[in-house]
């Protein structure tokens, strides 16, 4: 079985009644994510009760995918060092609502200006911002990282896993 290298991160299907809300806000079976610290499987995730450094086992009956970016270990241990910058962050509540929000395009301009502060963090935007210039795809083309969600993270992950089918041969 592949582990996810450190520096590597994950998205994972869980459940209970926070991870329901983000499911149903996102539209997405997709609900929690954070970075691989280490080859133990530390990881640092942000949850309800703030950013936190846990382990990956912890989610071994889940549905759980990983990224296998080919990043240098350098960029590797700057992605670490990044995420773990946010250990002991509160949780961002308000940016859940943001998210929520933006997904049925309504874009409140101060609590998209507060979702953008990283004083508070979602799981999906601490990815995004510990990727920073070493992994800038896990901004997912979003115009901020704090709008990055477990949903963009996840598809990026399965698209590479399954290249969408070139029609034009097909029909050829």
């Amino acid at each position: 079985m592949n582990l996810p290298r450190p520096g590597s991160y994950f998205v994972v299907s869980t459940g209970g009644v926070y991870m329901d809300a983000v499911k149903l806000g996102t539209w997405s079976v997709w609900d929690h994510c954070g970075v691989v610290v280490n080859d133990d499987l530390d990881m640092i995730e942000a949850e309800p009760g703030g950013a936190r450094v846990g382990n990956l086992r912890d989610y071994v009956n889940q549905d759980l995918i990983f990224d296998e970016d080919t990043l240098t270990d350098e960029a590797r241990g700057r992605i670490i060092a990044r995420a773990l910058a946010f250990k002991g962050r509160p949780y961002g509540w308000l940016d859940i609502i943001a998210l929520a929000l933006l997904a049925v395009h309504i874009r409140p301009r101060r609590l998209v200006e507060w979702a953008e502060n990283p004083r508070t963090v979602i799981c999906s935007a601490l990815v995004a911002y510990a990727g920073g210039t070493d992994a800038p795809g896990w901004t997912c083309d979003r115009d901020s990282p704090a709008f990055v969600t477990p949903k963009d993270l996840a598809r990026r992950i399965l698209r590479r896993e399954f290249p969408p089918l070139d029609t034009a041969k097909e029909v050829a």
